[in-house]
């Protein structure tokens, strides 16, 4: 018995086997040869012979710790999770401090998803056992499945430390510094996984996706490519490489990936979700709908597989299940990190969201947004490189019992800002801005006073600004003789613009001119509230209606958008570009407003615009208006919920002259953080 041992613990297996059944043709119940040779047949795996040796082991010395450690993990192996765990509690029983089996039993929690309790488990066996890199190593990846990646790097570090060529740890640090956003820290990670395991496909694949994040794409398809060709049926790399055909705007080559990923793996979820988008930008919502069905159904608590499924019932026209699935995306995952791609960041940003009415959709060359929500998009513009960014999704969140639960930051962004589309989530940012002290830009506070019919109260009396006339309506008017009591005693003739409270982008926006117009507009939208709006004729002597847009980033006024159109209401769209290139001075106005707005609209427009902004006092908004024929400035609105394009998107490619301005209001807003950075420090004493 003691050479069979010796030749176990030397790795000589078929010796000591050999040996175990030597002693038990002469002992047939011996314990230790029977624990010992069922060790040696799990290793083989011979589960049911295994479970018979120790089984008889048991029976002749029941109170046998390492005996009862070892039958759970074969019942593990059998598929009988309860079991296993009921055998781990009794080698624990009879020996507390035994790390192995209480790790075993974090284990055989984590894959019953009992997760709260494999984390206990996992730092029991570390407090029996403080150098115990195994143990590090899963209590991290536990920390992972509870959406914990900063608890869950810290652990992996500590098992790294203990042992700096694990390579498992290294990958699985990589996965949860990718989680965090910090990509370039995440590659570092994966490429120590291979220094250490020059073979291992897992960190090949997982390296190429934080390289294609970072936009490497080249490196990323060769580490797919490698990942591959160590492992052909890893169907993530097939994932990853239709995300670069993606990106590249490459949709046909993407479904081909995609295709192959599901082939190698039918219950890849993310393959699924990922297919329905690019069905999706390809204009086929009924194939879409099906894979985001089939994302959701394999993984039914997945964020991203939500997000598709609710993009493609919304683009299906089947909005109230869009914005059900929305809230369920958000409260499997509240909290989303933004790619970080520099090194170290000057400082942590906690974006605040919202969902409420709201939906996800698709937007061809911006990816995933929430439509219909009364958010702003600046978030998207800070510098990847310089903070680290944090979304949290306020829906359901109650700051007087889990305040604790929201995310540690430097500054708080909060991008809900009409309090007329998400009045619920307004109030929640409210109460969370007061329980956390730190800096926060656009407080609740302060957009709560930028109301349509606020705004007009506030902003009509300004010199040099005309602000029209803005009444709202908590519900419809249901009579003749109901709007003319109304429009008479708020001083209001036609024609008016009608709108429901809390929609942007033109929705449900229509000009009435009388009281038969007025009264169809309540027939087709019967739920209010809604605003009714002076109409201010602006068309312009020289042809065409001009609307203008600047953004205020911190006290200072940057050009945003000049366009012109043959109709009252403009947006932004390929047939108002044509329609200025076909008249010289539009474009030669467009040209001068972006080059210097001052300049453009005149020194006392220019003052009476920044009054607007000391009147408001927010960080950061957006006011669309016109000049009038007197040169007096005519607002449409000013608010924080209007969109910042995007430089990189092409949105911008048939205007250039717009560009600067856009480049100009990021550069603002990532000084605008810098200071509430500072602020933020100042105030926690450096």
């Amino acid at each position: 018995m003691a050479l069979a041992r010796q030749h176990h613990a030397a790795g000589r297996l078929l010796e000591a086997e050999k040996l175990y059944r030597q002693v038990l043709q002469a002992e047939p119940d011996r314990p230790d040869a029977l624990l010992l040779l069922g060790v040696l047949s799990r290793r083989a795996g011979k589960s049911a012979v295994a479970f018979d040796l120790i089984t008889r082991a048991l029976a002749s010395r029941p109170d046998d710790a390492e005996a009862h450690n070892n039958l759970g993990n074969v019942l593990q192996d059998l598929g009988r999770p309860d079991e296993a765990v009921a055998s781990f509690n009794r080698a624990i029983a009879i020996r507390p401090d035994y790390a192995e089996a209480h790790y075993n039993l974090g284990m055989a929690l984590r894959m019953a998803g009992h997760l709260q309790e494999a984390v206990a488990s996992y730092r029991r066996a570390l407090s029996a056992k403080p150098e115990y890199p195994r143990a590090l190593h899963n209590l991290g990846n536990a920390l992972l499945d509870l959406a914990r990646p900063d608890e869950a790097a810290a652990s992996f570090r500590k098992a790294l430390a203990i042992d700096p060529h694990f390579a498992e740890a290294h990958c699985n640090l990589g996965n949860a510094l990718g989680i965090m956003g910090r990509l370039e820290e995440a590659v570092a990670s994966y490429r120590r996984a291979l220094e250490c395991k020059p073979a291992y496909a897992q960190a090949l694949n997982n390296l190429g996706d934080s390289l294609r994040k970072l936009g490497r794409r080249q490196a990323a398809q060769q580490a797919f490519s490698r990942a591959l060709e160590l492992d052909p049926s890893l169907a993530q790399a097939e994932l990853g490489l239709g995300l670069i055909a993606k990106q590249a705007d490459n949709m046909s080559e993407a479904l081909v990936h995609f295709g192959r990923a599901l082939a190698l793996d039918p219950r890849l979820a993310a393959a699924h979700s990922e297919m329905a988008r690019v069905q999706l930008l390809m204009g086929d919502a009924r194939a879409a709908l099906a894979n985001a069905r089939a994302a959701v159904a394999i993984d039914p608590q997945s964020y991203q597989s939500h997000i598709s499924l609710s993009a493609a019932l919304a683009q299906d026209g089947r909005k109230a299940e869009a914005n059900e699935t929305s809230l369920k995306a958000v409260r499997f995952a509240r909290s989303q990190f933004r790619e970080f791609t520099g090194h170290e960041p000057l400082g942590s940003v906690l974006v605040l969201k919202a969902i409420e009415d709201g939906y996800f959709v698709m937007e061809p060359g911006f990816g995933i947004s929430v439509f219909d929500s009364g958010m702003n998009n600046a978030d998207a513009h800070f510098d990847q490189s310089k903070f680290e960014q944090k979304s949290f999704y306020v829906d359901g969140f109650e700051p007087a019992t889990e305040i604790s639960l929201l995310p540690k930051c430097d500054v708080i962004y909060n991008t809900i800002s009409d309090i007329d589309a998400v009045p619920i989530c307004h109030e929640i940012v409210r109460q969370i801005t007061e329980h956390v002290a730190v800096p926060v830009i656009n407080a609740p506070d302060r957009i709560a006073q930028t109301r349509r019919h606020t705004n007009y109260q506030r902003l009509r009396d300004i010199d040099g600004i005309v602000f029209p006339a803005t009444l709202h309506l908590k519900e419809r008017l249901r009579s003749r003789t109901q709007i003319t009591r109304t429009l008479d005693d708020a001083g209001m003739p036609f024609p008016l613009l009608a709108r429901r409270a809390g929609t942007h982008t033109g929705e449900s926006l229509e000009k009435v001119d009388d009281i038969e117009q007025l009264e169809a507009y309540f027939s087709r939208h019967p739920e209010g509230p809604y605003y009714l709006v002076e109409f201010i004729d602006f068309f312009d002597p020289r042809g065409g209606y001009v609307k203008m847009r600047v953004f205020s980033v911190d006290g200072a006024l940057y050009p945003s958008q000049f366009v012109v159109s043959d109709e009252w209401y403009s947006q932004v769209s390929t047939r108002i570009y044509r329609f200025m290139s076909e008249n010289k001075w539009m474009i030669e106005s467009a040209e001068k407003f972006h080059s210097d707005p001052e300049r453009y609209l005149g020194s006392e427009a220019f003052r009476a615009m920044n009054s607007v902004q000391e009147k408001l006092q927010l960080d950061y908004f957006g006011i669309d208006f016109t000049q009038l024929v007197d040169g007096s400035v005519l607002i449409f609105e000013a608010n924080a919920a209007m969109r910042l394009p995007y430089l990189s998107s092409g949105e911008l490619d048939p205007v250039p002259y717009r560009k600067p301005g856009v480049a100009a209001t990021e550069q603002a807003l990532d000084r605008l953080l810098e200071e509430k950075v500072e602020e933020s420090r100042a105030l926690r004493g450096g």
